[in-house]
């Protein structure tokens, strides 16, 4: 069976050679550099070790140790060694493709861990590792297939049925979804991130809240550091009005593990409603473009405290900000900042001013545009939709959920306003590499999905 696979001893001797090489090249002075140390502290390389005569386990044991003291270009190399020492070692397919999984090289991680499960088809920890890739390479049906393997041949183990469960879910096969978490509920009660993920699962089928945050409760009681129940729960909680105990779980976000606005490591403390009278408060962008925007409605009501505002934005955001926010010193992200006595991140001031839903800020506009349209086209043609939806983060976890297909976009058509379809736009076109239009959309990719995406725990 073994002669007959695609991951022979010629694909050994040859790709193997030839994609651990491209990808060490293209790593080089990058992330294998960073996290290569020096061999004289790695486990390996002891005064005095006794010389082992070479095999395959030795190889394989002497690239795991230099793979955990951080030399991953030692680590390659010895895995190389071993597969020219066994070309049927699916331990050195499977540990190559587990380095280049964690530099994020997606391709090549895929490539190699193929080839362990095509070498070793009974092994559920590989078949899991390779639906977890193609996850990453947003093919959806192969990640199922895989964790549906790896399930089969782990039944007992919790953890697949869970994956498998998640992985349903983001493909919209619900009822299969609740029935895997289920399944891994039942065979592991107290599997915490198994009630977030069936939670979250109530969620976005728009189930009553009282099912949802049931869920979310029952992790925290088994787990009460869990932040992604917290993150969860808080988002439960705001759609259902109660803000109090929502904004305070929402701080709960800086714990997640994928978040994607790290949190600040300033000296000065958060801002939680104290007085501010004539002190420097810096407030500080985070996530998105729209939350940046959504949450400026609270720079006016801090101004009305006497403070002095800096406000912290994004580059691509800082002209319309400068030309709504008068009285604000405005900083990109990333260039120094002055000194201030007070910091919060803009997500965070709707808890420090105890926001309920009858005081939310609602005073518009809040947002001042100074924009000179650019000539696309004849005069008295606009085009429709100006951009796709979500094309400023599409590498986001929910971009699924996001962004409009090919055939959706081509549906915006107002003829009576003088609008056209952009596909049907002079000079529009799709190609490989996304829909461009003058001055509209750039290098976004309509079918690219789940580009981030982790099954070990829930999307936030």
């Amino acid at each position: 069976m073994l002669r007959s696979s695609p991951y022979h001893s010629d694909y050994a001797s040859v790709t193997v050679q030839l994609e651990s090489e491209q990808a060490i090249r293209r790593h080089r002075g990058g992330d294998i550099k960073k996290r290569k140390t020096s061999r004289r502290t790695s486990p390996v390389f002891v005064r005095n070790a006794p010389i082992v005569p070479a095999s395959a386990d030795h190889e394989i044991d002497s690239g795991i140790s230099m793979q955990r003291a951080g030399d991953l270009e030692g680590a390659v190399e010895c895995f190389r060694r071993a597969l020219k020492l066994d070309p049927s070692s699916f331990q050195a397919y499977n540990l190559l493709g587990s380095i280049f999984a964690s530099l994020k090289d997606w391709s090549t991680a895929l490539t190699f861990t193929r080839a362990a499960v095509e070498l070793n088809p009974t092994s559920a920890e590989i078949h899991g590792n390779l639906a977890l890739l193609y996850l990453k390479q947003s093919q959806l049906s192969a990640a199922i297939e895989h964790y549906r393997q790896a399930s089969s041949l782990r039944p007992d183990d919790p953890i697949y049925a869970n994956s498998l469960g998640n992985v349903l879910r983001v493909a919209g096969q619900y009822a299969e979804a609740e029935a895997s978490i289920h399944r891994a509920l039942s065979l592991l009660p107290s599997y915490a991130e198994a009630y977030v993920n069936l939670g979250f699962l109530y969620y976005v089928q728009q189930m009553p809240d009282t099912l949802v945050e049931e869920c979310y409760r029952k992790a925290i009681a088994l787990a009460p550091d869990l932040a992604q129940a917290h993150a969860n729960l808080s988002r439960s909680l705001l759609r259902r009005g109660d803000f109090a105990a929502g904004w305070a779980e929402h701080e709960w976000r800086w714990r997640l593990k994928d978040f994607t606005s790290p949190k600040r490591n300033f000296t000065q403390p958060q801002w939680k409603g104290e007085p501010i009278h004539g002190a420097r408060i810096l407030l500080h962008a985070e996530q998105g473009f729209g939350d940046t925007i959504q949450f400026l409605r609270y720079v006016p009501m801090v101004a009305k405290l006497g403070a002095r505002i800096l406000l912290e934005v994004h580059p691509e955001l800082r002209r319309l900000v400068e030309s709504s926010a008068h009285g604000v010193q405005v900083i990109s992200r990333g260039d120094p900042l002055p000194e201030f006595d007070w910091q919060c991140p803009l997500l965070s001031l709707p808890l420090a001013f105890g926001t309920e839903l009858q005081n939310i800020p609602s005073a518009v506009p809040y947002l001042r545009v100074v924009w000179t349209p650019p000539q696309l086209a004849p005069e008295g043609t606009s085009y429709g939709p100006p951009c796709w939806p979500g094309m400023g983060r599409w590498r986001h976890q929910r971009d699924r959920r996001r962004t409009l297909s090919l055939a959706q976009s081509t549906q915006f058509s107002v003829a009576s306003e003088g609008r056209v379809p952009l596909l049907s736009a002079a000079g529009s076109r799709l190609n490989g590499s996304g829909l461009h239009s003058p001055s509209i959309c750039r290098n976004r990719t309509p079918d690219r999905r789940l580009r981030g995406y982790r099954s070990s725990h829930l999307p936030s």
